[in-house]
């Protein structure tokens, strides 16, 4: 399921880093301008992964690694 979550988060961008079984990183700013802000973006991520795969995701959006501003 891992393996899945990852091909979908991959659709959003090939900018991404798989950092354990439940957790990744994404570089946005390639995306985001797709998007209204990165709130409509998270929210996006998450309905898309759970139509997917039936998962249901959080998605912290932060301005460096590790430091999660928001989260959807």
């Amino acid at each position: 399921m891992s393996n899945r979550v990852v091909q979908v988060l991959r659709g959003f961008t090939p900018n991404l880093e798989v950092y354990s079984i439940d957790e990744s990183f994404l570089q946005i700013e390639s995306v985001l301008k797709q998007h209204r802000n990165t709130i409509e973006l998270g929210q996006c991520i998450k309905q898309h992964v759970k139509e997917t795969t039936g998962l249901p995701v959080c998605v912290g959006i932060g301005a460096s690694w590790c430091i999660h501003r928001e989260w959807i």
